[in-house]
């Protein structure tokens, strides 16, 4: 299904940069109209989404109430399918509470965990050793996927859609920010080529033992193919991120306060990053880095 997926396996980092440059060699930026980028994105979003759940008599979404989580979402919704969104953060963090306001706005079926200690205590000590890892924001991250799926397979979902790769391919980071277009796209390029080590790998081993099956439409083929032929100006302004991406969204009827929530990264929306400091102070550690190398053991 994901075409970083081969007989069950992920495939090696050199395989995965050759099959991105692929992608790239002949792919230019020519499409410059707002409309006409919407019906791409609509026409590609939705096909990749819609190839993902056919064959599914069930599944689950990763959702945190933003962008990427709530147009996956909706757009399941749209095409008749059942389905239940899944979130985690610590109490009164913006995923929990952004996550309940766009499944009451949208009438979606949502499940909430809210964690605790030592749920996160559980999680960094696999997490660690699974990944050995001891970079905190590597870990942090990790803990937010981790944490969700577990929380999903609690429910018995087999598969799992997330949102991964949006940010790449709609310009979503900081480092998108560039004097021209085509540093703009070169930039972007180069962050899907780096999703190997950043992302991939990372999801893949803690699905695996976990096993489930997660489920990237953002990294369909064609929607990366098309969606970075749209010109940059679509898609960043030194105030707003992802803008047509949130038109799509405003276009398929999300609110647009929801549309146009900030992006906030996992570890911070759900609280992890936080309760991690704090967790590691308690055991007697001035660094999260100490404390998690002393996990990895």
């Amino acid at each position: 299904m994901e075409n970083y997926i081969e007989n069950g396996n992920l495939i090696n980092e050199n395989k995965w940069r050759s099959y991105i440059d692929s992608l790239r060699k002949g792919n230019n930026i020519c499409i410059s109209n707002k409309d006409e980028a919407l019906s791409i994105i609509n026409d590609c979003l939705v096909n990749s989404v819609r190839k993902r759940i056919d064959s599914l008599d069930r599944f689950g979404v990763m959702f945190s109430g933003g962008l990427d989580s709530v147009l996956i979402a909706k757009i399941c919704k749209d095409l008749g399918r059942q389905f239940t969104c899944y979130t985690i953060g610590f109490k009164n963090s913006k995923d929990v509470v952004y996550s309940e306001k766009a499944a009451k706005l949208l009438n979606l079926k949502l499940k909430i965990k809210i964690l605790n200690k030592k749920d996160l205590d559980e999680a960094l000590r696999i997490v660690v050793i699974l990944l050995n890892n001891t970079n905190p924001v590597y870990i942090s991250i990790a803990c937010v996927t981790y944490l969700g799926l577990k929380f999903a397979k609690e429910s018995n979902e087999k598969v799992i859609l997330n949102g991964l790769g949006a940010e790449e391919i709609f310009c979503g980071y900081q480092r998108h920010l560039k004097e021209n277009n085509e540093e703009i796209n070169k930039e972007s390029w180069r962050g899907l080529k780096e999703m190997w080590k950043v992302d991939l790998e990372r999801d893949y081993l803690i699905a695996k033992s976990l096993d489930v099956d997660i489920r990237t439409p953002f990294i369909d083929k064609d929607l990366i193919m098309n969606a970075m032929k749209i010109d940059p100006s679509l898609k960043i302004s030194k105030d707003i991120k992802k803008i047509i991406l949130r038109y799509f969204a405003e276009s398929i009827n999300v609110s647009r306060e929801i549309a146009h929530r900030p992006k906030v990264a996992g570890q911070y929306g759900t609280k992890i990053n936080k309760e991690m400091k704090k967790l590691s102070k308690q055991n007697n550690f001035k660094y999260v880095k100490e404390y998690l190398k002393s996990l990895n053991k």
